[in-house]
């Protein structure tokens, strides 16, 4: 599983699939995503394994002002997470990118769906 399967589920999720006009751009995606992971890393430390081993992910560089940001390599980034989870990490970044629509109640209700979704299926 890469960044950018998982950026196109949760687009897909958000009905924000046309390329050139976004709502979330890529970076603000990438972003929920990694924090999505290092989120599931601290309620589920098990969850750095993959196939046996103990996995650090380095993560690449998701902020588009940082100098070393490569929107191409963020989401080539392989991550190493069992796939029970994925869906964990798709509501997570879901509820990351309708928290941003502060302005929109409706979104606000919706992100903390997301998010209480996103914390069972990390606690199943």
């Amino acid at each position: 599983m890469t960044l950018g399967g998982l950026e196109r589920r949760v687009r897909a999720a958000l009905n924000d699939t046309v390329e050139g006009s976004y709502r979330w751009d890529p970076p603000a995606v990438l972003t929920a995503l990694v924090d999505a992971v290092k989120r599931l890393n601290a309620i589920r430390p098990e969850s750095r394994y993959f196939q046996l081993l103990l996995h650090a992910h380095d993560f690449p560089v998701t902020d588009r002002a940082d100098a070393g940001f490569d929107e191409s390599a963020a989401r080539a980034f392989a991550l190493n997470v069992d796939p029970r989870w994925e869906q964990a990490l798709v509501y997570h970044a879901q509820a990351r990118c309708l928290e941003t629509d502060s302005a929109d109640m409706a979104n606000q209700q919706l992100a903390a769906d997301f998010l209480a979704k996103a914390e069972r299926a990390m606690l199943s």
